[in-house]
């Protein structure tokens, strides 16, 4: 199959008005064809071999977020696909690419990327987000070393990042109440920062009206 193969078949899903919704909430450049993130993700699957060089990249969403998604299934490794992150850093627009890709990457466990995670970290802001996307994965799995995990988030003035930052450090809330307890330190987090992860801890249905309300005071200190 062909980068023509490819156009002609994103054309087909493509729909304008949910294309416009689009643009609007991407907050980006790229115009959006208006196909949906899953049909997205079946095309980069069934396209993976294409030559992802063929792909034109900053014509719209839905082609840079092919570029990236089949890019990373063709690199075997964390950090061949830390390096072509890299490369490519300053196509990432937009958080619907960074925490859609985020799935795809081969991760180990936290100490053993480590040094990987912290390349990203010293990124582009959207490559910087996506350091902090991939701690949720690390979060699920057993054993993560929550001290070293917390000690990895440091804020931004970025609202690209922060909001990262945020949806990680609820996570962490949730998951491991007794441990942020512990671990958390106020002064380590701006205010936007932190009213945003009280927000995403109050979205959660995981949480008591108990907990949400303990978590609001440890978290914004009133």
């Amino acid at each position: 199959m062909s980068i023509i193969d490819l156009e002609n078949e994103l054309r087909s899903y493509s729909d304008i008005e949910r294309g416009a919704f689009n643009e609007s909430l991407f907050s980006c450049d790229l115009k959006s064809l208006g196909t949906r993130v899953p049909q997205l993700r079946l095309l980069a699957h069934k396209y993976s071999d294409l030559d992802i060089s063929t792909i034109p990249l900053d014509s719209t969403f839905d082609e840079n977020f092919l570029f990236f998604s089949i890019g990373l299934l063709q690199n075997s490794t964390l950090e061949k696909q830390t390096d072509f992150i890299l490369k490519y850093q300053d196509y990432l627009k937009t958080w619907a690419i960074t925490d859609s890709i985020s799935q795809l990457f081969r991760i180990k466990d936290f100490q053993t990327d480590l040094t990987l995670l912290n390349k990203l970290k010293s990124g582009s802001l959207f490559a910087q987000r996506l350091s902090y996307v991939l701690i949720l994965r690390y979060l699920r799995l057993k054993k993560s070393p929550l001290d070293n995990i917390i000690s990895f988030l440091e804020d931004s003035p970025s609202r690209e990042v922060y909001y990262a930052l945020a949806w990680v450090l609820a996570e962490f809330c949730i998951k491991y109440p007794e441990a942020f307890v512990s671990l958390y330190q106020k002064e380590r987090y701006s205010l936007a920062t932190r009213r945003i992860t009280v927000s995403k801890i109050n979205d959660s249905r995981r949480v008591t009206a108990e907990g949400k309300k303990k978590a609001k005071k440890l978290i914004l200190g009133n």
